[in-house]
This record gives structure tokens, C-alpha cells and sequence, in this order.
């Protein structure tokens, strides 16, 4: 027996067949809100874990390389002993190349006829292109004989028991990461420089002015003689001799030295803006023109490696008492010294930017938009690096940093650590370092 269907019936089947619209469009708003909640925990834990690992990076990076300079530290020939401290800068960030006098570190390398007692210290950031800037350090015998120089060269490398008479030509250069030829000194034999006797310090100053290089090489033509004059020699003998350079650490943004010439204690910041030099500190004094420089640091003497340098021994220096010499001045040897490290833990999660607006080459106050970097610090004075230039920032506010004119006695604005104000085009690099700083007292 069938009955016929109802209104009400058909309703009801129609009704259980699925969800109505509302239904679904409130269940796909439930699902967007907790999909987006999901990501952005997401998000957030990947952010917190590349600043993590950033900050552990860069602090055991600091631990090595502070425990390396700390070392050399510890072994700098004073004044009194006839220590040698020299720095340059020789490029636009700012990044210092500092060289000093150590004793031997290395007692079972010492020469019959004293080499390597003494060792000089170069420390440099290799800025290459396209690549991660590195803090390099090399190490070079500070004999005072040019010959004696060339005779460690072949010591350090196994050629022992040759004592060099004379050479003809030698050439100090290098490579740089990439393995193009550098070269930085090179004299012959009717040319030796009057202050022949400090070749390896001279290879130094040359060093402030190629700051790329990599590696070493030394290469020339010498004569010989045997030690106990039994008359076996050789005579224009090639030389050729490769000191490759140590990596202390790779992200090294920047690496800078400021140097004191009085005591700690009375170090003091500036307390006058309108007059120039009242209450400067030896750390940062300024010159003329607004700019920073290593008080007293000055224009080199004749060593190259750039415009600013400090060198407790110029090139062609001579005491007061030399006969018919020209006396150039020898400046102080520092008291105390202060040396500043911008790293970045060199690995993978180093935070980098992009410049998303033009910067002319002005001083002025002004702004600018960054892209790509997240949780910039929002401290008055918190630095960030465009390019090669770092620039001292007030604040952040709308997705912009904000920047008071160049002030060099609050080191505010841009040109800051000593870098050079210039154009930065759109999509230039923006990076960011943890700030480590490293105060020690020199011995008299």
C-alpha cells in the first residue's frame, strides 16, 4: 500500500541533503582564521629561531676571534723595547687595518741568527666583492736587516743554512680570494729605501691599501753563501715564497681600532659643541672639516695605505741625532687602545635588507625604507650598514628609519664609524651585526 508524498515530506528530504551557504562560508571563515593564526605562529617561531641562532653564532664567533687578538695582545712590544704599532684606513666603511710588534710566540722557530724573535702582526677585513667580508691576520718576521728579512723567508719555508748576501730585485704582493695578482712594494738592489732596515713593516703599511688581498707572496732574485764561508753559494737564485693569511672569522661587517694617548682615567666625552676640540677624548677627535679621525692621526707619511694613519714609526723616519736626516716627527706610542667588531656569526641566518628608496650623497637629516629586515633595534644610535656606509639612526616609525643630520661629536647620522657618506641606489644592500668591543692597556 503506498501513500502519496507530502509537502511536508519533500521539504524534509530537501533539507538533508547537505549544508546550506551560510553554513559553509562560516566554516571556511573558521578555517582561514585558524590556517592564518597557524602561519603566523609559524612565522614567528622561524623568526625567533633565525634571531637565535644569529646571536649564539655571533657570540661564539666573538669568543674566538677576542680570544685570538687577546692573545697578541698579550705578547705587543712596548715602546721601551722598540715596539712598533701601525693602523690605517683605507676604505670607505670605515674598517681599520692595524699591524703591531709581537715577541716570538714560537720559541723552536727562532733563527741561528735571531729571526722570527720578533713577529708583526697585520689584521685587515678582506672586503671582496660579492662576498661575506672576513677579519684575516697574517704574521711577517720583523728583522731589521732587509737580507736578514729574505733569510727568514727562506727559513720559515725549509730552505735553512743559506745566508743571503745580497738580491737583485724582490717584489712583495699577493693574491687576492678570487686569485688575482696584487702587488704592494717592489725595489732592486740600486734601490734600496734609506730605511731598508724595516722592509716587513713597509709590507704592512702597503697592506692598508689592499684590503682584498688574501695571501702573501714574495718573489725576487737574491745571491747566497754558506754560513761557514767554505765557499759553496749560488748566485741569482729565484725566490718565491707564498704566506697565505688566516680567516679569524667570516660576516666581520666591521673592525675598527681607537687609540688613547693618555690614561684610562681620564678619559672624558665631549662637553662643548661650540668649540672643536674642548673636552675631546683621545678615542674620537674631529678635524676641520666634521670628519672623525684617530686623534692624531694624520695624512701618511710616506707610507701609503690612505689618507688617515698611525704610525709610531714613519716611513723614513730618523732620530734627532742623525747627521744631515730629515726629522719627521715620530708620534706617541698609544697608552690604551680600544677595538670595536660589527659580526654577523658569518653563517646563514645573518640578517640582510634591501634599500627599497634612492640616498643621495647628503649629510642632512632625512629617512629612507628597508625591506627584508625584521625587529631592527628602535634605540636612538642603533647603526645600520647601506652598502659600505653606516648610518647612526633616531628611530623607526612607519616602516621608516629615521636619521638627524651628521653630527661628528655624537657620531649621529650618517657617516658613522668612520665610514664615507655616499649615493646608494635603490636595492642596495642593508645589513645588520651584534656590537662587540674590546678596551686594553698597552704597556710603556
Amino acid at each position: 500500500m503506498s501513500f502519496p508524498l507530502s509537502d511536508h515530506n519533500i521539504t524534509s528530504s530537501i533539507n538533508r541533503r547537505g549544508f546550506t551557504l551560510v553554513e559553509i562560508m562560516v566554516s571556511l571563515m573558521i578555517f582561514v582564521v585558524v590556517s592564518g593564526a597557524m602561519v603566523s605562529i609559524l612565522m614567528m617561531s622561524s623568526e625567533l629561531f633565525r634571531r637565535g641562532e644569529f646571536s649564539r653564532s655571533a657570540n661564539d664567533e666573538t669568543i674566538a676571534v677576542l680570544g685570538a687578538v687577546t692573545d697578541d695582545l698579550n705578547h705587543l712590544v712596548p715602546e721601551s723595547g722598540d715596539g712598533w704599532y701601525y693602523a690605517g684606513i683605507p676604505n670607505p666603511s670605515g674598517n681599520t687595518m692595524i699591524s703591531f710588534t709581537t715577541t716570538g710566540q714560537n720559541a723552536n722557530g727562532l733563527g741561528t741568527r735571531g729571526q722570527n724573535a720578533r713577529t708583526l702582526i697585520g689584521l685587515w677585513v678582506d672586503e671582496t666583492p660579492d662576498e661575506k667580508p672576513k677579519l684575516r691576520r697574517v704574521t711577517l718576521d720583523d728583522t731589521l736587516d732587509i737580507l736578514d728579512f729574505i733569510g727568514s723567508l727562506l727559513t720559515n719555508n725549509g730552505l735553512q743554512g743559506r745566508k743571503v748576501t745580497h738580491f737583485e730585485t724582490l717584489t712583495a704582493g699577493g693574491y687576492d680570494s678570487k686569485g688575482n695578482r696584487i702587488t704592494l712594494l717592489s725595489i732592486t738592489k740600486a734601490s734600496v729605501p734609506e730605511d731598508k732596515a724595516w722592509f716587513g713593516r713597509q709590507v704592512m703599511r702597503q697592506l692598508a691599501g689592499a684590503t682584498d688581498l688574501a695571501d702573501l707572496e714574495f718573489t725576487g732574485v737574491y745571491n747566497w753563501a754558506s754560513p761557514t764561508d767554505t765557499g759553496t753559494g749560488g748566485s741569482h737564485v729565484p725566490l718565491e715564497v707564498i704566506i697565505p693569511s688566516s680567516i679569524l672569522t667570516e660576516g666581520c661587517l666591521h673592525f675598527s681600532v681607537w687609540l688613547a694617548l693618555n690614561e684610562l682615567p681620564s678619559m672624558q666625552r665631549p662637553k662643548d659643541k661650540g668649540t672643536l676640540y674642548k673636552g675631546q677624548p683621545d678615542w674620537e677627535q674631529i678635524d676641520h672639516n666634521g670628519s672623525t679621525i684617530l686623534g692624531p692621526w694624520g695624512k701618511a707619511v710616506g707610507g701609503g695605505g690612505g689618507a688617515e694613519v698611525y704610525d709610531t714609526r714613519p716611513k723614513n723616519w730618523k732620530p734627532t741625532t742623525a747627521a744631515g736626516a730629515t726629522v719627521i716627527r715620530k708620534p706617541p706610542f698609544p697608552s690604551a687602545l680600544r677595538l670595536s667588531f660589527v659580526l654577523t656569526g658569518g653563517g646563514r641566518f645573518a640578517p640582510t635588507g634591501y634599500l627599497q628608496s634612492e640616498m643621495a650623497n647628503d649629510a642632512s637629516g632625512g629617512d629612507f625604507r628597508v625591506s627584508g629586515l625584521q625587529g631592527l633595534p628602535s634605540i636612538p644610535g642603533s647603526m645600520v650598514r647601506v652598502g659600505d656606509e653606516w648610518i647612526a639612526y633616531k628611530s623607526i616609525s612607519g616602516g621608516k628609519i629615521y636619521y638627524d643630520p651628521l653630527d661628528p661629536l655624537t657620531g649621529a647620522g650618517r657617516g658613522a664609524r668612520r665610514s664615507t657618506v655616499t649615493a646608494h641606489p635603490r636595492g642596495t644592500v642593508v645589513q645588520i651585526g651584534q656590537s662587540y668591543s674590546l678596551v686594553r692597556s698597552l704597556p710603556r
